[in-house]
């Protein structure tokens, strides 16, 4: 048997043995919980916000199976952001 043949066939025992390792140490999470919070805006076509809609006009589905709105609020607060930018280099200067 040639000494080429006996390292070949280590480096591929070594190969596999690493690719059963790594795939036996792959992180898997499961998580059990009784209520995710849905952020949900909806507009009409032209672009309105329309917020007379209760939980009744919802469906909610997980993985094909509908679940049930145990919590249903209207938020009409809403963050807003503004950015103000005033351009005030030659470039915009009137000729």
């Amino acid at each position: 048997m040639k000494v080429s043949t006996i390292i070949w066939g280590a480096a591929v025992a070594a190969a596999l043995a690493f690719a059963y390792i790594a795939a036996a140490q792959e992180p898997s999470f499961k998580i059990d919980v009784q209520l995710v919070r849905l952020l949900v805006t909806v507009k009409n076509p032209a672009g309105d916000l329309v917020g007379s809609l209760e939980s009744r006009d919802f469906e909610l589905f997980d993985s094909g199976v509908k679940q049930d709105i145990s919590v249903f609020e209207h938020q009409t607060n809403q963050p807003l952001s503004v950015t103000l930018l005033i351009d005030t280099s030659g470039s915009m200067a009137r000729i």
